[in-house]
């Protein structure tokens, strides 16, 4: 289980920008959406026993907002 995302805040912000638009163009997964479920943080729990139980595949994105 990793949490994955960009640690940017000591990076400058020129630099950010340039990363962020190549993530969001030239190195852009394709089909992510056939990999990826995105949950609620209610719905963890479950996702958890999943994992335990050896049945979950692809990834799982927690949405904190909802």
């Amino acid at each position: 289980m990793s949490l994955s995302g960009i640690d940017s805040v000591n990076c400058p912000m020129n630099l950010r920008l340039k990363v962020w638009d190549k993530i969001a163009g030239d190195w852009k997964l394709e089909h992510l959406d056939k990999i990826t479920t995105e949950i609620a943080l209610d719905e963890l729990d479950e996702r958890i026993d999943l994992i335990l139980q050896g049945k979950q595949v692809g990834r799982t994105i927690v949405d904190l907002t909802k």
